[in-house]
């Protein structure tokens, strides 16, 4: 049963040829890697596992609305202190998360058949940070971007993408009250 619905998943993250330029979507493994300037310094590394969904509306050129989504999730090793008296400690961390961006899109069709998509999104990412069984971390942050894509329009083989996040927001909560 168990590899009847892994083929089923893997059926499913291949969109029609039709859908392709409309439809992603993905999964893979991505790789976390943190670094802190502290005394004693703090590093995280470790493997996260991501799944992606792009929308974005089909048409040669023209406006168009584009969404983007993540969920990941993961373990990191983690080498630093303890949140209070600063004693080295290592252990894991366990990471949870969910990105969501909307965008607007301006695509101009070229004559050698690439699309040129000018973008700007505002996103909102959510994670989890949990250290020990009774210290962990919430994160989110709205932010905004700005950027631009270009790819080969028929059949779709290869995207260049460049683009700038600012953050306009950004709360952090470590619920120290639950902790002392």
């Amino acid at each position: 049963m168990r590899c009847q619905l892994l083929v089923l998943f893997a059926a499913l993250l291949v969109p029609p040829e039709s859908a392709r330029a409309q439809l992603t979507l993905a999964g893979g493994i991505e790789m976390l890697n943190w670094d802190e300037d502290t005394s004693p310094a703090v590093s995280e590394s470790g493997p996260m596992l991501a799944f992606r969904v792009a929308y974005t509306q089909q048409a040669d050129s023209g406006f168009l609305l584009g969404y983007r989504g993540k969920f990941w999730t993961g373990t990191a090793d983690y080498s630093g202190s303890t949140l209070f008296g600063n004693v080295p400690v290592t252990g894991t961390t366990g990471y949870l998360g969910i990105d969501n961006e909307v965008q607007a899109r301006f695509r101009s069709q070229s004559k050698h058949n690439y699309r040129r998509d000018f973008l700007a999104g505002l996103g909102l990412k959510l994670w989890r940070r949990e250290l020990s069984s009774i210290q962990s971390e919430d994160y989110q942050v709205i932010y905004a971007r700005a950027g631009f894509e270009i790819d080969s329009a028929s059949p779709r083989t290869w995207l260049f993408a460049l683009g700038l996040n600012y953050p306009l927001w950004v709360r952090e909560d470590a619920h120290l009250t639950s902790i002392g």
